[in-house]
């Protein structure tokens, strides 16, 4: 019965070489293995090592994906945890907000709690301002002789004369304020 001589596999040995010295060139691998005794050309260690690196980058994508899904290991933002504070009781204070985390042992600044604050306030004005704007426009004759086409057109044509819209829109701000 004839036995069986275990081949060499000439990619682990390759894999494991590079493992070792990670910043070798190919040429280096390729002289150090036949140094061995190993006999590899350049282009079957440049097929490994491609191989090493996209594996790599496989499993980076792969944390980077699972990190990304929220699959409960990442904590809350500390911004978020502020907000879920503020909607509690939205008159607290700067001060009151930072000491009600620091119970909580969590660490935030004045200047997190205001900037947070800010942009929460931020979203229901502009929702308010706008709702403001509409009312009266809505209420308002909609023209002296009741054509709503023709005062639409007319308004087009003066935003058309200074520029555009977006500077039409400023100028009636710039009025209100």
């Amino acid at each position: 019965m004839a036995q069986f001589k275990p081949e060499i596999n000439r990619s682990q040995i390759i894999r494991d070489f590079v493992a070792k010295n990670p910043k070798a060139s190919i040429a280096e691998v390729v002289t150090a293995l036949a140094e061995n005794g190993v006999e590899v050309s350049k282009n079957h260690v440049y097929v490994v090592k491609a191989k090493m690196e996209a594996k790599k980058q496989r499993k980076r994508q792969e944390k980077a994906a699972a990190s990304a899904s929220g699959n409960g290991s990442k904590a809350p933002s500390k911004s978020s945890m502020v907000r879920d504070v503020l909607k509690e009781n939205r008159k607290l204070t700067a001060k009151e907000v930072v000491a009600a985390m620091a119970e909580k042992g969590i660490d935030v600044t004045e200047g997190l709690v205001y900037f947070v604050k800010g942009q929460m306030k931020g979203k229901r004005g502009r929702r308010k301002k706008a709702s403001q704007a509409v009312a009266p426009v809505a209420a308002a004759p909609v023209s002296v002789n009741g054509d709503a086409v023709k005062t639409i057109l007319k308004i087009k044509g003066w935003a058309s004369e200074i520029g555009g819209m977006k500077k039409l829109k400023a100028l009636v701000e710039a009025l209100i304020d």
